[in-house]
């Protein structure tokens, strides 16, 4: 079940954390060694807006939650988390050792699957993130640094850090894994970064190399060079298979396809000629590929041959729109005309605005996204650090609500409260939130779950990580670990690791109404052949009915059996 669920988390990380609503690739490798494949659905975009002595930070988050056709999607969900839990990752580094941490701050964060895998979200003290996917992304080597699942990394950063500085040190502590996405971090103050992992490495954009506090689908450099070159309406080559025809005729990695047998690709429909292009080709059919390497300006035409489509083909599956020729050519496209166009135009907002009251800057802020909102934007939020108000509106319900952190329970002695983002009025709904529920969240995360695509794994599995998220314990009462969290959590590490706990947390969970009635059953059973003087002496019946009744039939099978030898040793005798 172990590696079953490590499979669930990867798929689930690529849809709750972020835009990325993608699919896997057979050809495509990356990020802990899963496949995935860019497209055009794979979309967000996040800006700061400099108001003086603090960021206005926005956020769309593009792409349908995955649903069933004629069904409406689930909402994505807003959490109140609460401060002072300890918490755990769920897998160990090279060292054996797992990420646990006491929250230091609430937070509110926007959800697509559920509890602590965070999209985006506000801490108490302002520190703000949001998650964007990037095809590029690709996640450190193991090392001895405790993983950390990246949705679960983005909760992890705003249970900790209050500044950017904070959150970029936390590298030395924890090791990101399953990651899709990069992220504009920013804090109260104005500060503000962009965290990307290249090549297993992580990257952080900041002070002189942040020259725009925007961010869309692209990396971050690749957005700034393309802004200045203006070749993001065309289709650029994202992987190139090491030995197929498309690197031995030297198509490389990062080239700009200008043109496909001298048609020329650009404009917003290049990826749809492109593939309608190839559709109709076959094996040893050779094409005219018309590329721009990267650092060069002058074009260069290369023939490729295409190769025959693998022999086995049941396995493999495209997504819709996608011809299988796609695999003939040795390398993959991406299409980052849109990715480039919602940063180039958010950025072009960002410089323009002009420091402004909050009522303000918050309309200009929802400006900024409707300009960069497409027709499957599912939400649009506004964080405001310097009054402590999430804004938000949905495709669903348009009308700006917001929540108020002055009107929240972050204690951890409070119920965990959450907020379907698609109902409530205009305003103030901060005392709209209810109660969190294991059945609510289970049936809202399978619906999400089992129709994203190219995905089968059960409820049980979803089940046992819910069940881990909400057995996090509370520590405001414990004096030793509010004083000294991270000695704390470094003297108590857990005793099993934690998708054992889990697991049996989850079985206990669906099992214990029977366990109770079994329980019951055994203990009557056992006070009856006891009256019977059939089981055991008067001296130990009270030990035998103190384990029948904790330990429930398992106890009193293990009753019958020490009975049964005593009398066969009395017997023998």
């Amino acid at each position: 079940m172990k590696y079953q669920l490590f499979l669930v988390i990867m798929f689930i990380g690529l849809t709750l954390t972020s835009c990325s609503f993608g699919f896997p690739s057979p050809e495509s490798t990356g990020r802990d060694g899963e496949a995935i494949t860019p497209s055009k659905s794979q979309l967000c975009t996040s800006f700061c807006l400099d108001n003086g002595d603090h960021c206005v930070f926005g956020t769309n988050m593009d792409g349908e939650v995955p649903h069933k056709e004629g069904e409406t999607p689930q909402a994505i969900q807003m959490f109140v988390n609460q401060r002072h839990v300890l918490k755990t990752g769920w897998e160990d580094g090279t060292s054996g050792k797992y990420a646990r941490w006491i929250s230091n701050y609430g937070s509110v964060t926007l959800n697509v699957i559920g509890t602590q895998m965070v999209w985006g979200g506000m801490n108490e003290a302002g520190l703000m993130i949001s998650s964007m996917s990037l095809v590029e992304t690709m996640a450190p080597t193991s090392d001895a640094r405790p993983p950390v699942a990246s949705p679960l990394w983005v909760q992890y950063q705003l249970d900790n850090y209050s500044t950017v500085e904070e959150v970029i040190a936390s590298e030395r502590r924890v090791r990101p894994t399953y990651l899709y996405d990069h992220y504009l971090v920013c804090d109260r103050t104005g500060d503000c970064a962009v965290i990307e992992f290249l090549e297993g490495e992580m990257l952080a954009y900041t002070g002189d190399s942040l020259p725009v506090l925007a961010l869309a689908n692209s990396s971050y450099q690749d957005s700034l060079t393309a802004q200045e070159d203006g070749y993001y309406w065309k289709v650029k080559v994202f992987d190139v298979k090491s030995d197929g025809p498309a690197a031995e005729a030297g198509i490389m990695q990062g080239d700009w396809i200008i043109a496909l047998d001298g048609v020329e690709l650009i404009g917003e429909q290049s990826m749809e000629t492109f593939y309608a292009m190839i559709a109709g080709r076959k094996a040893g059919d050779e094409l005219s590929i018309t590329v721009i390497h990267p650092g060069e300006t002058e074009p260069v035409t290369i023939l490729i041959k295409m190769i025959p489509l693998p022999e086995d083909m049941s396995k493999i599956s495209l997504p819709p729109g996608i011809p299988v020729q796609v695999l003939s050519l040795g390398f993959l496209p991406t299409y980052p005309g849109d990715f480039i166009t919602r940063f180039v135009t958010v950025a072009e907002w960002v410089a323009a605005f002009e420091p402004a009251g909050p009522e303000e800057s918050v309309t200009y802020a929802f400006d900024a996204l409707e300009a960069v909102s497409r027709d499957d934007t599912e939400l649009s939020a506004v964080f405001d650090p310097a009054n402590f108000r999430v804004y938000f509106h949905t495709k669903r319900n348009p009308q700006i609500r917001y929540v108020d952190f002055s009107k929240l329970d972050f204690s951890c002695g409070a119920p965990v409260m959450l907020l379907d983002t698609n109902v409530g009025e205009a305003g103030d709904i901060s005392l709209d939130l209810v109660k969190y529920s294991h059945k609510r969240a289970l049936e809202h995360a399978v619906a999400i779950a089992t129709n994203m695509w190219q995905v089968d794994f059960s409820a049980l599995e979803i089940d046992t990580l819910l069940s881990g998220f909400e057995s996090f314990a509370c520590m405001e009462n414990n004096a030793s670990a509010l004083a000294n969290p991270a000695r704390y959590v470094e003297s108590h590490p857990p005793l099993l690791p934690p998708l054992v706990t889990w697991a049996g947390i989850m079985i206990f969970n669906r099992l214990w109404p029977a366990w109770v009635v079994l329980t019951l059953l055994s203990l009557v059973f056992f006070i009856w052949r006891s009256t019977r003087g059939q089981l055991t002496t008067r001296g130990a019946w009270l030990v035998w009915a103190l384990a029948v009744l904790l330990l429930g039939p398992l106890g009193l099978l293990i009753c019958l059996l020490a009975n049964r030898k005593r009398r066969l040793m009395g017997q023998s005798q």
